[in-house]
Formats: structure tokens, sequence, C-alpha cells
């Protein structure tokens, strides 16, 4: 679960990664979008979890931007909460 005061910010960095992994999508960068859905697509289950998991959640978005700096945006979003 992510507490519902920080539900906010994981869905606008969901929504950071998914616009970025597009533009990757139309570079052509096949191996990096699967990277990126690879770990996006944990972030529902991170979400829905009962417990908090909030940690894991923030250092998969982590992961993302160590790959790329572009995705530090997402990190961001997450972190302000907006």
């Amino acid at each position: 679960m992510i507490p519902g005061n920080q539900q906010r910010g994981a869905l606008l960095a969901m929504n950071v990664v998914l616009i970025l992994a597009r533009g990757l999508a139309f570079g052509g960068r096949k191996e990096d979008v699967v990277a990126v859905l690879d770990v996006a697509e944990r972030f529902p289950r991170l979400m829905l979890d009962p417990e908090d998991r909030t940690r894991e959640f923030r250092e998969q978005l982590v992961t993302l931007a160590l790959r790329n700096h572009a995705f530090a945006h997402a990190v961001t979003r997450f972190d302000r909460g907006g």
C-alpha cells in the first residue's frame, strides 16, 4: 500500500514513467521500453498490497532514474506529491 497522503505522488510518478516510456518507444529503444515496463508493472501491486510498500515503490523509481536520468522527474513527483 501507499498511504493516502502519498497516493497522489505515486500516481503522478507512474504517469511520468509511462510518458517517458512512450518517448523511448518512439525512439525505437525497445530494450529500454521493456526494462521500464518491467519496473512499471509492479507499481499497481505495490499500491494495492495491504502492507506499506512506500519504500519499495520509491526504490523502483530510483532504479529507473539510475538507468536513465530523465526518470529522476518521476522520483521528484513522488517525493513532492505533485
